[in-house]
């Protein structure tokens, strides 16, 4: 699992089809990741200097930011949906 200002590695594209999805449909998903869980709606998908980020907002309409190298796995709430869940491919 990278650490925080790690330099990013790209995601798989299988991955990132899921992640699109997510947003796309506007799943309620728990991220999860090495610092824990986040239950948040997937929004959309963000580049910046520091790589690449699935925007999230949660039920306080507050966003928060992760970094897809750093997701786990992917969770979704919303039913029905176009899938349950994704386990990242990790190099």
């Amino acid at each position: 699992m990278p650490e925080r200002g790690a330099t990013y590695q790209p995601i798989a594209c299988e991955d990132y089809d899921f992640v699109e999805i997510a947003c796309l449909d506007r799943y309620e998903v728990a991220v999860e990741t090495a610092s824990g869980t986040l239950l948040a709606r997937a929004v959309t998908t963000e580049v910046n200097q520091s790589g690449e980020f699935l925007v999230l907002t949660d039920k306080t309409g507050q966003q928060q930011m992760v970094r897809l190298d750093q997701i786990e796995t992917l969770r979704v709430i919303t039913q029905p949906s176009r899938f349950r869940e994704r386990t990242f491919a990790r190099s």
